[in-house]
């Protein structure tokens, strides 16, 4: 039922009543899911709790191989003048290390992850969004990243995610990050998402850019 609707409280009645079971095992069940970290008891009921934030610099070292591995391959898509949105997160800036000995490509940034990787590439026209950082993630983002990025025509915009679902897209922790994906996938002729296998579980996060 949680799954269904991530963002959701529900109450021990509605639960009981749709499974038609007593009260008494609905709160031993929850009692038992809250052990496992899955849910948080609320007041008279039970919501779905957002998996845990990791900090960038942290999530930089997890899968490492499998992220150099997809920044290689992305990096072959990648042309001499060609015009690429790199989005802020860990696979994306394994990509920005893979093209900084581009020649004549520009690249349109909001994360300081990519900016660190490409700011001294001399083939490198780099262009930074403006906006509000969120340092845990290091993104950019905000409504002058926004306008910034409309007035961009991406040959491709490469974007990280925290999960990918198949129909709900991808999904974000805030939804400045989700509007902002939204406009990168509207200003790109193409789009290529950059995920590890660790991305595909899903999850109960409250904002995504279909």
């Amino acid at each position: 039922m949680l799954q269904d609707n991530p963002s959701a409280d529900l109450s021990v009645e509605e639960i009981a009543q749709r499974f038609g079971v007593s009260f008494a095992t609905v709160r031993r069940d929850l009692a038992r899911l809250r052990e496992r970290q899955g849910v948080a008891r609320t007041y008279g009921g039970v919501a779905l709790l957002q998996p845990v934030e990791v900090p960038t610099r942290e999530r930089r070292t997890t899968f490492r191989r499998a992220k150099e591995a997809i920044g290689r391959h992305a990096a072959t898509m990648v042309s001499a003048g060609d015009l690429v949105v790199l989005d802020a997160g860990s696979t994306t800036s394994c990509l920005a290390e893979e093209l900084r000995d581009g020649d004549g490509i520009t690249v349109v940034t909001n994360g300081i992850g990519v900016v660190n990787a490409l700011m001294a590439a001399d083939g490198v026209d780099l262009v930074v969004l403006g906006g509000s950082l969120r340092g845990i993630n290091e993104t950019i983002t905000g409504g002058v990243a926004e306008d910034m990025l409309r007035q961009v025509h991406a040959t491709t915009a490469f974007l990280g995610t925290d999960a990918l679902d198949p129909e709900a897209g991808l999904a974000c922790r805030t939804l400045e990050q989700s509007r902002l994906k939204t406009v990168m996938m509207q200003r790109a002729a193409r789009i290529v998402v950059l995920a590890d296998s660790s991305k595909l579980d899903g999850g109960a996060f409250p904002f995504w850019s279909p």
